[in-house]
């Protein structure tokens, strides 16, 4: 759940393939009678506090155990889970077996040192014929998130879809959340996709302990209207678009009013510090991230220390910076290998994020490395006149100081002409003024500015802020300029 613009699946996709997921491992376990613990446990409180849900209890207690593991011991962890991976994938799939073998076979792409021979994947590689290893009756059907093209279908094993959920939890437990707690989602646009159009799919969310509240339906409500409902649900959290966060607790600090919760996790955007701060007026409380994408659902989830930590004992995270690991500090492109997608493999996988490598340890204690900050999407980098790199979220430093953040989206159009889009609050805070001389100095382009009073979304409704025509400036890892 934080600020990258990678699309994510609705929590109840993930949730609602649960079932799938426990009556296909061995035993076929299905939910216990309900036990309720703490107020509104919901479906997955339930499922976890049954003595039926032995494995997904296990499948977190070895997440909650490997996160403790020093470097060293990490690594090597990783390594096995690494080495299991790729000769399943080179004894499954014709063409996994030709790339694994140019690398030097199995023996060599199974090692840490050996992955970066093998070449990246993207999007593509999903279609192939032969993309999927074993019975695919066997797997959950999910798609890729679709904000930057065509969404892709995504195939995942049952053991793969335990752990991810047994993550999501896991992630959870880091800063005080319990399976089944009560909470709000705050949604961009309801899809088919995220179950949230129906009437049933929004009382199966009920069921689960979630209200989901759509973005659009913010300001249909007084403040005051707004805090009697979210009283009267009684959350311990708050999640969802931190674009939504931000409105919602603007609409109640707005009116004076506020309502204290436990927790507050963002996702899916770019988060802003006005957004944080916003949210710590109106729901004292700090707000968390979490970066992921459909492919593997949680990457990178903050900690009580805020830090940042990579899911290091189910994934390898690279940050590439022109095919080699960027340096701490350094941008570079996130290319990631989850190390149980036995179904539909997915090894040196490029999400199309840019983000800044991390380094040293988190003062929480755990020994899941840190990822720096999240710099947007690849394809929306920019090459300035000399060549140099503009980051997606270098456009939106520009707006650094202003209380209400960035009032202006950026779209470079195929043939290089700028043209930046402006709420009437930017049109007067001297933010034109910065842009037209970042501009001028970085791309020497022509440029227009257009006053506009809603800044577009994508069809999930999340804030695009800025969008480059044409092909990609970077090459595989982002190629140095």
């Amino acid at each position: 759940m934080i600020g990258a613009d990678a699309a994510e699946s609705s929590p109840d996709q993930n949730a609602g393939s649960l079932r799938l997921t426990l009556a296909a491992l061995p035993g076929g376990i299905e939910p216990a009678p309900g036990r309720r613990g703490r107020a509104g446990v919901g479906l997955l409180g339930r499922i976890w506090l049954g003595t039926g849900a032995r494995a997904l209890r296990d499948a977190a207690a070895s997440l909650e155990a490997s996160q403790e593991l020093p470097p060293a011991a990490l690594a090597a962890h990783q390594e096995n889970l690494l080495a299991a991976l790729v000769h399943h994938a080179h004894r499954g799939s014709p063409s996994w077996r030709a790339r694994i073998d140019a690398a030097g076979g199995p023996g060599v792409a199974g090692t840490l040192a050996g992955l970066a021979v093998l070449p990246l994947m993207g999007r593509a590689d999903l279609l192939r014929p032969d993309a999927v290893v074993g019975p695919r009756e066997a797997l959950v059907s999910r798609t890729t998130g679709g904000t930057t093209g065509a969404p892709v279908e995504i195939l995942v094993d049952p053991a793969s879809n335990l752990f991810q959920l047994a993550d999501h939890l896991r992630c959870g437990r880091w800063i005080g959340l319990e399976p089944g707690d009560r909470h709000v989602l705050v949604w961009g646009v309801p899809t088919a996709r995220s179950g949230y159009t129906s009437a049933r799919g929004r009382v199966r969310a009920l069921a689960r302990g979630r209200l989901v509240v759509p973005m659009g339906s913010l300001e249909r409500r007084s403040p005051a209207a707004w805090r009697r409902l979210l009283a009267a649900w009684r959350p311990r959290y708050l999640a969802g678009f931190p674009t939504g966060l931000d409105r919602l607790a603007r609409h109640l600090d707005a009116a004076g009013l506020a309502l204290p919760v436990a927790a507050s996790v963002a996702w899916a955007e770019q988060v802003f510090e006005h957004q944080r701060e916003a949210v710590r007026r109106a729901f004292r409380v700090d707000l968390h991230d979490r970066y992921g994408c459909n492919e593997f659902t949680t990457v990178a989830h903050t900690c009580r220390c805020h830090g940042l930590h990579l899911l290091a004992d189910r994934l390898v995270v690279e940050v590439l910076r022109g095919g080699r690991p960027a340096a701490p500090g350094e941008p570079g492109e996130l290319v990631v290998t989850d190390l149980r997608s036995f179904g539909m493999p997915l090894i040196r996988y490029r999400t199309g994020d840019l983000a800044r490598a991390g380094s040293g340890p988190c003062r929480c204690g755990l020994g899941l490395p840190l990822l720096g900050s999240l710099e947007g999407r690849v394809q929306d980098a920019m090459r300035d006149r000399e060549g140099g790199l503009i980051l997606p979220r270098d456009w939106l430093r520009l707006a650094a100081g202003d209380p209400a953040g960035p009032g202006f989206a950026v779209h470079r159009e195929a043939g290089g002409a700028v043209r930046v889009m402006l709420l009437p609050r930017a049109d007067v805070s001297g933010v034109r003024d910065r842009l037209a001389g970042f501009v001028a100095a970085r791309l020497g382009e022509p440029m227009r500015f257009e006053r506009v009073e809603v800044l577009p979304l994508t069809p999930m409704g999340k804030t695009r802020w800025v969008r480059a025509e044409g092909p990609p400036v970077a090459g595989a890892g982002l190629e140095d300029g």
